[in-house]
């Protein structure tokens, strides 16, 4: 039921207009923070599983629970819509790819 009322709060057209603001937020989501897990894992020496699940977790796009928080405090709910389906279309459509090719090196192999 909680999906269903975020999923009706989701507006579209608002999305590109807070697209300017929102490629820091990919930039720093889906480069540095995958950068800095694979730092971590080698410095650490984090092979295989451990590793690529550090990966993941490090790469995956905004859920929604931002989108909540922001209708709970009355935030710009608009710009967390924006975050949402944004993060979710650059993952989907260049994040995804790429973090496949990542997860057949030899580091996070068994």
């Amino acid at each position: 039921l909680t999906m269903f009322a975020i999923g009706s709060r989701l507006r579209f057209r608002h999305a590109l207009r807070f697209l300017p603001s929102l490629r820091w937020l990919c930039a720093i989501k889906f480069i540095a923070h995958p950068a800095i897990a694979m730092a971590l894992c080698w410095a650490i020496g984090l092979r295989g599983m451990p590793a690529a699940v550090l990966l993941i977790g490090s790469i995956m796009p905004a859920g929604v629970m931002p989108i909540q928080l922001a209708t709970i405090e009355e935030l710009d709910v608009d710009l967390a819509n924006a975050g949402f389906l944004i993060s979710t279309m650059v993952f989907m459509l260049a994040v995804l790819p790429a973090m496949i090719l990542l997860l057949r090196l030899p580091m996070f192999q068994a």
